[in-house]
């Protein structure tokens, strides 16, 4: 053990010198210096290409960074986590998302030996079932009529995921029936969920109560709302629970909710227990995406999921893309002391990847102490931040460009789009910026480009641009279900990837639950049914009390 730890004390050490070394030296001279870089800088999956050429990294500190990874036998750990092992130690949980997406015959044993692929194949066969009954319009209401506005009800994890694959996708093929509608209610504040349900016929929606838990305060908050909705525009003789189902790993739960309707058993969908909400795309949460889709379209992007799974197990490390993202994360954040990385789609359709990936990277990530419960000794996830590339080029990147706070950003293009034309130049548009962060420009190519003759010294000095910052780009040949199932596969494994370097647990989110918790205790704190438990907490709730309640006269707009 020991050597070990001096082994790993070396090597960090190593890196630090490569950085030391590396930082003295423009980007854009060591990308010129090697003919072969934008070669050997480049790995391939399927249609999908990840290039990461424009980085401060050179052959020598790269195959030290692998060292590294070398160093945590990282296959075995691989295999455990995909076998069942308890891979979330503080919950005592294994973490079995690639099972949700898997063919393999290999055995996913349970604690006590029993192999769970069945469980994972029941979870298929009845998103399958309720899409073709849905589809075929046999989900009814009261009086015979299909159920064609669905209504999805989830937030965090149970909703993220979701909307990012329904937005990403609706596109690839029209919808099965055409007056089906698909929306999300997740805000706890009754704002979203008046929006959405002001422009439906309560009788024709179908609601998708998706927790985990079944405990989550905000779905099922919103739940009860819904069917006081419901119950006042249909009657109570409309056979509600029609219109309802659930999704969670508490199927018991259902029963006992607080939410006014009962669920029939037949209606509660399972998420199974050793898969984590910011991992549940792949299951039952999606459930609408299917039926609005098709099972088809889902299974897809499960397939390219289930690529990219592959991938990670068997291409060498020097070679694996979610391994090479994850070194060049820990580069970044460890040695050269980068505090963010952004994340800019040039594709309207992943619009909401950065806020998917803040979630997966930073819920995941965001530790202070070891697996074994020690403060940590090195910084981990960094600042997850970002926007679709168009509207980032209008308010983002005057900062990325000129703020001289170095940041790593990944970028994401289609080979193809829609439009030609379009297309040609939104493409353009990406590759230009990926270069001018790498080369910066000085003062007189500015003018040029301004096409001003003379600029006054002064002025001419707001012009310039440092440079030196570095991208990785991921470019497809389209945005097919497929490739997008890829893509988000390669993040979960660049997480897991991380969390054995940095020692963490990525599987748990004990920060998300203290303040959730502090919330329901301070809800009849603002009702006034106890006392504040804290003079900060009293000074709040007055605060509150007398901006809302203690105003002049009574708000008109609330």
């Amino acid at each position: 053990m020991l050597q070990e730890q001096k082994i790993w004390q070396e090597i960090w050490q190593e890196l630090g010198r490569h950085c030391k070394r590396l930082q003295k030296i423009p980007l854009a001279e060591l990308y010129d210096s090697n003919p072969k870089r934008a070669r050997d800088y480049r790995e391939n999956c399927g249609e999908l290409t990840f290039d990461y050429s424009r980085n401060l990294l050179d052959d020598d500190s790269r195959a030290c960074l692998f060292k590294l990874v070398e160093t945590i036998n990282l296959p075995e750990k691989i295999n455990a986590m995909m076998r069942g092992a308890t891979v979330n130690y503080s919950e005592q949980q294994a973490a079995l998302h690639t099972a949700l997406r898997s063919k393999s015959k290999i055995p996913i044993l349970s604690p006590i030996g029993q192999d769970e692929r069945h469980l994972f194949a029941k979870v298929r066969r009845d998103c399958k079932n309720f899409t073709r009954a849905f589809n075929d319009g046999d989900i009814r209401n009261a009086q015979g009529m299909p159920l064609t506005h669905i209504v999805h009800v989830g937030v965090g994890g149970s909703e993220i995921g979701t909307r990012l694959l329904f937005d990403a996708l609706k596109m690839q093929q029209r919808k099965i029936k055409k007056e089906a509608t698909l929306s999300f209610i997740s805000d706890l504040g009754g704002v979203q969920r008046k929006e959405t349900l002001t422009r439906l016929n309560p009788s024709r929606c179908l609601f998708l109560l998706v927790s985990k838990s079944f405990r989550t305060e905000e779905t099922l908050h919103n739940a009860k709302e819904i069917y006081r909705w419901m119950q006042k525009s249909l009657g109570t003789a409309a056979e509600l629970e029609r219109h309802f189902i659930a999704i969670t790993a508490a199927p018991n739960l259902v029963r006992k909710a607080d939410i006014g309707v009962k669920i029939p058993a037949e209606q509660i969908l399972l998420i199974p227990e050793s898969v984590g909400g910011r991992y549940s795309v792949w299951s039952a949460v999606s459930l609408s995406v299917q039926m609005m889709l098709g099972t088809n379209i889902f299974e897809q992007f499960l397939n390219g999921a289930e690529h990219a799974d592959s991938h990670f197990i068997k291409r060498p490390l020097q070679h694996n893309i979610p391994v090479v993202m994850a070194l060049l994360g820990i580069w970044y954040r460890n040695l050269c002391k980068h505090n963010s990385h952004a994340i800019i789609p040039y594709d309207h359709r992943l619009r909401r990847l950065p806020n998917f990936l803040q979630q997966l990277e930073m819920e995941s990530g965001g530790k202070s102490r070891s697996e074994i419960g020690e403060l940590l000794a090195r910084k981990n996830s960094p600042l997850l931040w970002g926007a679709q590339g168009t509207n980032a080029q209008h308010s983002l990147f005057q900062w990325i460009h000129q703020a001289r706070e170095k940041l790593t950003i990944d970028f994401f293009i289609a080979a193809r789009g829609f439009d030609k034309k379009s297309h040609r130049k939104l493409s353009a548009h990406c590759l230009a910026q990926m270069e001018t962060l790498m080369r910066g420009k000085n003062s007189e190519t500015m003018q040029e480009t301004r096409k001003e003759t003379v600029l006054e010294k002064r002025i001419a000095l707001h012009c310039k641009l440092e440079g030196n910052q570095a991208s990785n780009l991921f470019i497809y040949r389209s945005l097919s279900p497929y490739n997008l199932g890829m893509i988000l596969a390669f993040y979960e494994h660049k997480v897991f990837v991380q969390s054995l370097l940095w020692k963490i647990n990525p599987f748990d989110q004990w920060g998300v639950e203290a303040g959730k918790k502090l919330a329901q205790d301070l809800a009849p704190m603002l009702e006034g049914k106890i006392n504040p438990t804290t003079t900060s907490l009293r000074d709040s709730i007055e605060l509150w009390q007398a901006s809302g309640c203690k105003g002049k006269g009574k708000q008109k707009n609330r």
